[in-house]
């Protein structure tokens, strides 16, 4: 069965974004701990070390840590999976290669799978969705006529971007029966000025212009500036050095690294690049709908 995908905006309090930001940096925590009990596998358990053994050892973390117990047990079971997810893709393609533990602040989505009744529910009026699940914060989001009432979801993800948060409904649903065309015509021309020119057949055109984001390119220009220049600052006070990182094709690459904790204003502006960065897709995008529609 084919299934469908709804993104809405989440909200929360301003404690509540702490606490999902802390519920991030706890899950890239396990997901790093469960790649690095993937490794530490031996023998014959080397290439067939299953979901199943490790959902077990989840079951005792989730029971035995507090830090792990004040979260629902399918957060972790998630984890779990995407962990799985990336082996069995390295067995299958041994040249995507075996997933690396990466830095907790880079974990940027929470997933639950098969929701329960209690952790999604529409308000009376129908305009209101509100998401609980336990360890995180009640987080509310706008709803549309796209959302189906009575069909629950069988995954949702909690997704961080440098803009906002996103939650992301994965429903499973009949596909839907396309009314049947209309006997008309249109012409479509595109271009690089004007990006699409049409006619139809009553000799009515429409021209749509490009998309301008110059102003979004030049700051990019000037934050990737500001960036080199903390980096090469970095370098020259021994802040930072470059070192040589084998690459899965068997070739070398040399990559900017930090000798401690990065400097808060190289930080702030990598923020500010990555937001940029957003703004300039969630035009493209928009910029596409208003084409479509």
């Amino acid at each position: 069965m084919p299934a469908t995908s709804l993104q809405y905006k989440l909200t929360t309090t301003r404690m509540g974004y702490r606490r999902l930001d802390q519920a991030l940096f706890d899950m890239g925590h396990l997901q790093n701990a469960l790649i690095r009990h993937r490794r530490a596998a031996t023998g014959c358990h080397k290439g067939r070390f299953s979901l199943k053994l490790q959902n077990a050892a989840l079951t005792d973390l989730h029971r035995n840590d507090p830090a792990y117990n004040k979260y629902a047990r399918r957060l972790l079971a998630s984890v779990a999976k995407r962990v799985n997810l990336a082996y069995a893709k390295a067995f299958r393609e041994p040249m995507a290669g075996f997933p690396q533990t990466t830095s907790p602040y880079r974990f940027s989505t929470l997933e639950v799978s098969e929701p329960d009744v209690s952790h999604l529910k529409i308000s009376d009026d129908g305009g209101t969705g509100l998401i609980h699940v336990k360890g995180l914060p009640l987080m509310k989001f706008r709803t549309d006529r796209r959302l189906p009432k009575s069909v629950q979801p069988k995954v949702f993800r909690i997704t961080r971007t440098p803009r906002r948060w996103l939650l992301t409904l994965v429903f499973d649903q009949e596909p839907t029966e396309w009314p049947q065309p209309q006997l008309h015509s249109v012409g479509i021309d595109p271009g690089v000025k004007q990006v699409i020119t049409t006619i139809d057949e009553t000799g009515q055109f429409l021209q749509i212009p490009g998309f301008d984001d110059s102003e979004h390119r030049k700051l990019r220009r000037r934050l990737m500036r500001k960036a080199q220049r903390q980096r090469d600052s970095a370098l020259k006070d021994g802040r930072a050095r470059f070192v040589s990182q084998r690459l899965r094709s068997g070739r070398t690459k040399s990559r900017f690294r930090w000798e401690g904790t990065p400097s808060k204003n190289y930080l702030k502006t990598i923020s500010q690049l990555q937001r940029v960065e957003q703004k300039r897709a969630d035009g493209r995008r928009g910029f596409q709908h208003r084409i479509t529609t």
